[in-house]
């Protein structure tokens, strides 16, 4: 098994692995009136953020594991698995995602050890055989070994996971090919999630840094941009913004890229056509994942109400019909909001008010 990405027997990776093909672009209206539904919503947008927010509120072991390791926060991921499955779970999806969390922290031996519980064929084992191939730069093998596990799981968990896992174990080693190529192939499954599009940022600015290719590292701070528009209030997402920036050099700048970096650091003017520029303005075309007091006033413009589960609030714009979910301490109200999540092709249906009573 190789865990260095150095063996010989390297194989580019070029194709997009069949069960990564794009899914339709088509609109989802609900009326979610359960945590069930809101899954549904979440599976259907690919929002890892809120399949995981919800898998946990809804202590469905499945939907949390899976989604935590399709936010690709393998710390994270690791802590869920512990609390959604016993460590002699026998099920097959116990198996398989113990496996990954413990190929991720760098045990191989553990990671095969437990897979040598399920069947020769067993989807678990191939994905653990997956992350072997890709650690040993043999994409398109890994690719096929990675094929049960992203057809067992239901609707988009498994394509996400699998491709999630891959990238997560090929980001360890140095196979900077590799890197761009599985990070582009998750985002490519997972389309609107902004940890995955940070995670692919990274991924693509680490590959350009190494190849020392400026013409990379341009393109890398194009998606790093687009993070950090994606999450305007994420001080790490703008820190690694201006870092990528300050080495490519401000001659090197486009106009957007150099009033970005001058705002964030100097003071300077709000960026044209940004939500710093235009907080009130409608941004639902977009993808966005907010924090702090832009939450609270979102709610209070552009975004009422639908209905209540928990400390989750379900509200739609009044001028699109995005379909958004908030977050909240406690129960929802206008002050205590700390994160609100677009999903994107989804729209939620009204609710009357006893209904949405009812769901808190």
């Amino acid at each position: 098994m190789a865990q260095d990405g150095r063996d010989g027997g390297a194989s580019s990776p070029t194709a997009v692995p069949t069960w990564a093909e794009e899914p339709p672009d088509e609109r989802f209206t609900t009326a979610p009136g359960d945590l069930a539904t809101l899954l549904e919503a979440a599976g259907h947008a690919r929002s890892a953020a809120v399949g995981l927010t919800v898998g946990l509120l809804a202590k469905r072991p499945l939907e949390a594991s899976a989604y935590a390791l399709v936010g690709v926060a393998k710390d994270g991921f690791r802590g869920v698995v512990r609390q959604a499955y016993k460590a002699d779970d026998p099920s097959l999806e116990a198996i398989g995602f113990r496996s990954v969390s413990a190929f991720l922290t760098g045990d191989a031996v553990e990671a095969h050890q437990r897979v040598r519980r399920a069947a020769e064929d067993s989807p678990a084992r191939g994905l653990v055989e997956a992350l072997d191939a890709a650690m040993a730069r043999d994409h398109q093998t890994a690719g096929e070994r990675a094929s049960c596990w992203a057809r067992h799981l239901p609707g988009p968990l498994g394509p996400a996971t699998a491709a999630a896992a891959v990238a997560l174990a090929v980001d360890q080693g140095n196979d900077m090919e590799g890197r761009v190529y599985w990070s582009d192939l998750l985002v490519r499954i997972v389309p609107n999630d902004p940890a995955v599009a940070e995670f692919r940022a990274e991924c693509h600015a680490v590959a350009a840094r190494a190849e020392k290719d400026s013409a990379k590292l341009i393109a890398a701070l194009e998606l790093r941009r687009a993070v950090v528009l994606a999450r305007p209030g994420s001080l790490a997402a703008r820190a690694r913004f201006i870092k990528l920036a300050e080495e490519i050099g401000h001659r090197r700048l486009g106009p957007l890229d150099l009033s970005m970096v001058r705002f964030f650091n100097e003071g300077g003017p709000r960026p044209e056509g940004t939500i710093w520029a235009d907080p009130h303005r409608c941004w639902c075309s977009g993808l966005l994942d907010l924090t702090g007091n832009v939450v609270n006033e979102l709610l209070g413009t552009h975004l009422e109400l639908v209905a209540s589960i928990g400390p989750l609030g379900i509200a739609r714009c009044v001028d699109t019909g995005s379909a958004w979910v908030v977050v909240a301490k406690g129960t929802i109200n206008k002050e205590n909001l700390t994160r609100a999540i677009r999903l994107s092709n989804v729209s939620f249906s009204p609710v009357s008010l006893p209904e949405a009573a009812a769901l808190a």
